[in-house]
């Protein structure tokens, strides 16, 4: 029986291509600021502890986006999770949280819960 991390690599690793007709009606950049929309590659990153048992730090660098989530931290953890990150996405407990000013942050914002009459 494998170790249950390298399943979990196995099982994660997945190749999707997004093409025509999709990009042909999207805009190459950004309209309100000007950046990259389509990327060649993409990793999305977890941060889970089992990202701990494999060393994907280069790996994951050679993207062209690198997306994480919430306060996943990559300092001190560079061997195994990469330095690079291009977007995050944060819920609202990690409000305006990034590494550094590069990052794009995509903020989920929930509105509170209301009680119907």
């Amino acid at each position: 029986m494998e170790p249950l991390s390298k399943f979990a690599f196995k099982f994660n690793l997945r190749r999707y291509t997004v093409g025509p007709p999709l990009t042909r009606n999207l805009p190459a950049t950004d309209v309100l600021r000007g950046r990259q929309v389509f990327f060649e590659t993409c990793a999305v990153v977890g941060s889970s502890g089992a990202m701990l048992s494999a060393e994907r730090g280069t790996e994951i660098d050679q993207h062209d986006m690198v997306m994480r989530f919430n306060n996943a931290p990559t300092a001190g953890f560079q061997l195994f999770v990469g330095n690079k990150t291009t977007h995050r996405v944060a819920n609202s407990a990690n409000f305006n949280w990034r590494e550094s000013d590069a990052e794009e942050v995509i903020q989920v914002m929930r509105s509170p819960q209301v009680t119907p009459l």
